[in-house]
């Protein structure tokens, strides 16, 4: 049985549940835009023994607050923080030098809520992503058609270090297969009813129907 790298993803609980969490989690997702936490928390959390990653999308917070959450983070020890390739690009440089001087991992990221692009769009995000200092490109679509699960799985034989899959009720399949397909990591919600994405699966769900795979 292999041992898949599932992040969990942590949203809508307060301080406390993240703590009590993490108390048996080895890889979580932080996810700063939904969790009401103070900068001390945020360096808290990120001191624990975890591989954590600091996601803190636009929208809660204006970008001066979003930079000081993440530079929390990134301060308390984070595995990784993700950036957005929308984002300003003086917002990415910024945050990019600031992780790579503190020895932390970088997910530059895109994400379309309503489509999957064509390959050739798919593939040139995720040549930007890593163009921009990406450690790991992660480029996630709204899967609508059986179409649309094969270009986003298509992007696996770009390389490594390509996190890839769909969203919604027909994407679940891709977020099964993105580990078998060699992303080095994917997500989940901790249960059933903590989803955090469309079409997301919780971790015990996901680790049965990776790991059914793996016994074909």
């Amino acid at each position: 049985m292999n041992c898949w790298m599932i992040f969990v993803s942590l949203a809508n609980i307060d301080f406390g549940a993240v703590l009590n969490c993490l108390q048996h989690e080895t890889h979580a997702e932080i996810r700063l835009d939904k969790l009401s936490l103070t900068v001390k928390q945020v360096t808290e959390i990120f001191n624990k023994p975890c591989n954590l990653i600091a996601t803190c999308r636009p929208g809660t917070y204006t970008d001066r607050q979003r930079k000081k959450l993440l530079k929390a983070a990134v301060d308390g020890g984070a595995k990784f923080i993700d950036i957005e390739i929308e984002s300003k690009t003086g917002f990415i440089r910024e945050m990019v030098t600031y992780a790579n001087e503190h020895d932390c991992g970088i997910i530059i990221s895109h994400h379309d809520y309503h489509e999957t692009p064509s390959i050739d769009k798919l593939e040139a995000i995720t040549r930007k992503c890593f163009k921009y200092g990406a450690t790991v490109a992660k480029v996630v679509t709204m899967i609508n058609s059986d179409v649309d699960r094969a270009k986003i799985l298509s992007l696996y034989s770009l390389g490594k270090n390509i996190v890839a899959f769909g969203m919604g009720e027909k994407g679940k399949l891709t977020r099964i297969l993105s580990l078998p397909m060699g992303a080095p990591f994917t997500y989940a919600s901790p249960d059933q009813g903590m989803e955090t994405a469309p079409g997301q699966l919780d971790r015990k769900t996901m680790e049965e129907k990776i790991n059914l795979l793996n016994l074909i």
